[in-house]
């Protein structure tokens, strides 16, 4: 750093780095380069200072920004396709990797893109992948442009376009396999060399040879610190210029402290030093790291791949439809997407009319109008009349599932775990390092010979890589137990909330009662094969239980073209087929007033041409142990229905749900969605169950929001959870168990500590080596994982989960 005569040592005031008062600056602010000072001045134009208020110098230093064509490629349509998420023509989605994402005052200014440039219409930040997903309009700004604004600011994406059609292997690991190997490679040849010193030889008559093997040593060992152990000095320097004390700094320093050691003894007292335990420390530190990173890929890989969303499609075949899971969905396979249906894959639409609401895309609830021969991409829901499409794509779930986690309700606070394991860790490396200095001058004083030792000792055994891992591993290892019961969660933050359900909603519909158990009886006029032909042209696009029910009653049709389709909440449906107006529904929704004759069955009323012609009877099923299910929820949390139906049952669900139970009839979407939204404000955590159709709204306002499905087809994003119909009496099991995983992760707080306290104890005394402090250290994060994935598995067994 260049110093004139009056210069003083200046932080930069945007990334943090070194400058002085020769440098650029605006007022009392001085900046390292004309880039921190234009990403300030930009952010400051846009009225976004409080991205200095979150972290103190959060700021990248940006790139090159001269080579103003370096980004022209991404505008060319080929490599653009490829790219892109999703296009409609107006808006575009894509996600970059980001791997400058260091800090909360990142994922601030990434996530609030939109104010630098109008036609970003929303980005969100994924920190663990260290990935933003942006929308934006496509007419009004180009990707190119969209790289570029980044690249400006210091969060330049990371385009590989060679890796775009790789699939399958992994790469992530080939640094570490590689550092691995040298520090292995260096360490048994650093004590193959240390052999005399572990044997005790006398080898002072030939000094010579200390001195030789001395210098080897060094060789040997330098690989070793200057790459193998690079990524936890990179890490403790990074977290050190923003002003953090992370929980690679006492590692780096203790590694620092043991290689200056080692060399002053080999170079000036002619000793052999410590180099054997240097590559020990690293060697043991990198297997720890290893084992940690292959356990997180582990847990993202099951989450991405094997706890796949329970949603099917409806494929034709020779003209025959056929139920099939997503993964059996192939490139050209026909498909019939029904009314409030999700695409699941890129295709095109054959015939019918196509109103495509991508609002799980781009957050945009205007139906797009798709024409025949026109693409339809995944995520997009149809809204009328059911369509048929031809693939042209291989489906996704794991784009399904970002669609489903990117949906989540945006939570206030972290749930509380996460912010006591955040603030212990802050507080936990300042501690160790001040216990570290102070076991350094305690022992200088009485006996230099252990100061070292016990210092880096305490630095390295201490290590609060324990407590980082319980919170994941407790809650990954629950929510893989919840997926094999048949409960799909958006992510295994939604335990946490689950464990503090104060209240707990149903829906009725779908919910308490299962479909496909009894069949349908209609009663009225005659129903002809014409009559009968007409109904099944409109229930058939719709994805409600009673109207799959009615469709699936009638065994032969004509296949009727059907127009003007509009499906309403709660009420029915209506449309034209074959020169008639059809209403299928509610007594309300076809023009009956008064109640029914038989009030203690669900009804679905058939108008033709304004005329009431019958209706369907459905006699009431409610699903097994739902008594018993629900009196074990009740000893848990207050319960409460709400339902779209008459009160007609209201005698045998009052005597299911017992006096205590607030039980609503005749309630709207709205009105659920008040009554969810009424109890939050209240202070209540409030679980709402329902069956994801009539209750969106009610289901996203929730903590926690649980959709029954027992047709796999009609999945819906706005919840944060999808279980199984058959594993309906499992719920309270799922409950109890979430409490019982906090308290796990809580356990496991107690037992890192009890840990760190116990090899605090003997390493400030001097009685633990560097090296036995590197195997106690991942041993302590090995202890926490299996502690924490057998008493989760135990419970779930205790509890037949």
């Amino acid at each position: 750093m260049r110093k004139t005569e009056n210069s003083v040592a200046l932080a930069c005031a945007h990334c943090g780095d070194p400058c002085n008062v020769d440098s650029p600056r605006i007022g009392d602010k001085y900046f390292c380069c004309p880039g921190c000072k234009t990403v300030y001045e930009l952010l400051h134009q846009h009225e976004l200072d409080s991205y200095y208020a979150i972290e103190q110098t959060p700021g990248i230093r940006p790139g090159d920004s001269k080579q103003e064509n370096r980004f022209a490629y991404l505008d060319d349509e080929t490599i653009r396709g490829k790219i892109l998420d999703f296009s409609d023509g107006s808006s575009a989605r894509v996600t970059f990797s980001v791997p400058q994402i260091h800090c909360s005052s990142c994922i601030w200014l990434l996530e609030n893109l939109h104010r630098l440039n109008s036609a970003i219409l929303s980005s969100q930040v994924d920190f663990p992948r260290r990935e933003a997903t942006i929308l934006f309009r496509i007419a009004d700004l180009s990707l190119s442009d969209l790289v570029r604004l980044m690249a400006s600011i210091g969060y330049e994406p990371d385009i590989t376009l060679a890796d775009l059609n790789k699939t399958g292997r992994d790469t992530s690991f080939r640094r570490l396999y590689t550092q691995l190997a040298i520090a292995g490679f260096c360490f048994g040849n650093v004590m193959l060399l240390s052999f005399p010193e572990y044997l005790g030889l006398d080898v002072s008559n030939k000094p010579a040879w200390t001195e030789i093997f001395g210098y080897l040593n060094i060789l040997l060992a330098l690989p070793v610190f200057l790459y193998c152990a690079s990524d936890y000095f990179r890490s403790a320097y990074h977290g050190l210029r923003q002003r953090q004390i992370n929980m690679d700094v006492p590692i780096a320093l203790g590694i620092s402290i043991l290689f200056s050691r080692s060399l002053y003894n080999i170079l000036a007292l002619k000793q052999a030093g410590y180099m054997d335990s240097l590559c020990a420390l690293v060697f043991l530190l990198l297997v720890g790291r290893l084992y940690q990173k292959k356990t997180y890929h582990s847990l993202s890989f099951d989450r991405d791949y094997r706890s796949y969303l329970p949603i099917s499609v409806m494929r034709l075949k020779s003209g025959i439809e056929e139920n099939i899971g997503l993964t059996s969905l192939a490139v050209g396979d026909r498909i019939r997407i029904r009314n409030r249906e999700l695409v699941p894959a890129d295709s095109i639409l054959i015939s019918g009319e196509g109103h495509i609401d991508y609002s799980f895309v781009t957050g945009e609830s205007e139906p797009v109008a798709i024409s025949s021969g026109q693409r339809v991409y995944a995520g997009g829901r149809q809204i009328g009349a059911a369509i048929e499409l031809d693939v042209i794509k291989e489906p996704s779930q794991s784009y399904l599932m970002q669609l489903w986690t990117q949906t989540a309700k945006a939570i206030a606070e972290q749930p509380g775990v996460t912010t006591l394991a955040n603030k212990v860790s802050r507080i936990f490396t300042p501690s160790i390092i001040f216990v570290a200095f102070a076991a350094a001058f305690y022992w200088r004083a009485i006996d230099p010979s252990r100061a070292l030792d016990a210092a880096t000792a305490v630095l390295i055994i201490a290590c609060p890589c324990a407590l980082a891992l319980s919170t994941p591993f407790a809650l990954g290892t629950i929510h893989r137990i919840f997926g094999r019961a048949g409960l799909f969660l958006q992510s295994p933050d939604v335990i946490e909330r689950m464990a503090s359900i104060s209240k707990v909603v149903f829906d009725k519909t779908g919910t308490i009662t299962q479909t496909g158990t009894s069949v349908p009886v209609f009663e009225g006029d005659e129903l002809t094969e014409k009559l009968q032909d007409i109904i099944f042209a409109v229930v058939r696009q719709s994805t409600h239980p009673l109207s799959q029910a009615i469709a699936d009653s009638i065994t032969s049709y004509a296949d009727y073209s059907i127009e003007d389709f509009i499906e309403v909440p709660g009420l029915g449906l209506e449309a034209r087929v074959g020169g008639h107006s059809i209403k299928t529904g509610s007594r309300e929704w076809v023009g009956l007033e008064g109640e029914a004759a038989d009030i203690n069955t669900a009804r679905v009323y058939i108008a033709i041409d304004g005329r009431v012609i019958g209706f369907y009877r459905f006699a009431g099923q409610y699903r097994p142990q739902l008594q018993e299910t629900i009196e074990t929820i009740g000893r848990q949390a207050e319960i409460a229905l709400l339902t779209g139906d008459s009160d007609g049952e209201r005698d045998n669900i009052r005597a299911l749900f017992g006096g205590e139970a607030d039980i609503r009839f005749r309630q709207s979407p709205q009105d659920k969605l008040a009554f969810v939204s009424d109890a939050m404000k209240s202070g209540e955590q409030v679980l709402m169950i329902g069956d994801g159709l009539n209750d969106a709204g009610a289901l996203k306002s929730a903590s926690v929001g649980i959709s029954i499905m027992e047709n796999h087809s009609s999945f819906s994003p706005a919840c944060d959870g999808i279980l199984e119909a058959e594993s309906f009496a499992k719920l309270p099991r799922m409950m109890k168990m979430a409490k019982t995983g906090v308290t796990i992760i809580k356990t496991s707080f107690v037992i890192s500590f009890f840990y760190n306290i116990l090899g605090l104890a003997f390493a400030v005394q001097g009685l633990l080596s560097p090296v036995i402090a590197a195997v106690l250290m991942p041993a302590s994060s090995i202890s926490v994982v299996v502690f924490t994935t057998i008493t989760s598995a135990l419970a779930a067994r205790k509890r037949g989960l």
